[in-house]
């Protein structure tokens, strides 16, 4: 018995490595902005803690968030 073609190529499901890779991706981005959430809320309290000025505060959420970003780069293999 011959099964008609739809005209559909099989290689265009999603793959469990390109699934895997995504949630990843999703986590990730999630985790990124959770971590400025936080550095965000406790700006009040590291500035009292530090006794220290707004910008001096602020130098320190630039750098969490430059911290956290660094190795995005490194994600970006083309092989």
């Amino acid at each position: 018995m011959a099964v008609a073609s739809t005209g559909r190529a099989d290689d265009t499901r999603l793959t469990p490595t390109l699934i895997k890779l995504a949630i990843a991706v999703i986590v990730g981005t999630f985790a990124v902005q959770m971590d400025a959430t936080m550095v965000n809320v406790a700006l009040e309290s590291m500035r009292s803690a530090f006794d220290a000025s707004v910008s001096a505060v602020l130098f320190l959420r630039a750098g969490a968030t430059r911290r956290a970003r660094a190795p995005m780069p490194l994600d970006e293999r083309t092989d």
